[in-house]
């Protein structure tokens, strides 16, 4: 485990949140939360804690290849507009991702985690199969106005989840 984050409130309750790792590889949704008293005593826990892997996380390839398979794919759903005169003028994020083991219909993958900008409007979040280049999730990470969105938040659990949601003006239903 990495201690991610790490905080005493004024009332001296310590909050340790930690992300579950595999051979420091970090392994999606295995995060926990420690809640201790004043005297460091742990009182509970919150969390999702995964089996030890058992795959390799040696990559087939690296994070710059992963990213190329997203935007073939994006390709297909969007406008892919990485430079020109608009890129002259505004800074885009840069395209990142990080690698990590991923519990796909109860398989477990090393995949790349990432976060891409197909153009100035769009970001968009791809799950990749790092040994085979497969997309097994993605999803529009995009602001958008009134509609049905694909949204995502911790639970009281804090662990990330997937869900779909409306929204209408800044409320979500």
């Amino acid at each position: 485990f990495e201690v991610l984050e790490e905080r005493t409130d004024e009332q001296g309750i310590k909050r340790v949140r930690l992300q579950q790792k595999h051979k420091n590889i970090p392994i999606y949704g295995g995060e926990i939360g420690l809640h201790s008293n004043k005297s460091g005593v742990i009182e509970f826990m919150l969390g999702k804690v995964f089996p030890t892997p058992k795959i390799s996380v040696k990559p087939k390839f690296n994070e710059g290849e992963a990213i190329k398979f997203t935007y073939q794919d994006l390709g297909k759903v969007s406008i892919v507009q990485k430079s020109g005169l608009v890129s002259k003028f505004l800074e885009m994020d840069p395209d990142r991702g990080e690698l990590m083991i991923y519990k796909h219909n109860d398989t477990e993958k090393r995949i790349y985690h990432l976060t891409v900008r197909p153009n100035m409007l769009e970001r968009w979040v791809y799950f990749v199969d790092a040994n085979t280049g497969e997309v097994l999730d993605k999803y529009n990470h995009t602001c958008t106005l009134d509609g049905v969105i694909k949204a995502s938040s911790r639970d009281l659990n804090n662990v990330q989840r997937t869900f779909g949601a409306y929204q209408i003006g800044q409320n979500y239903v």
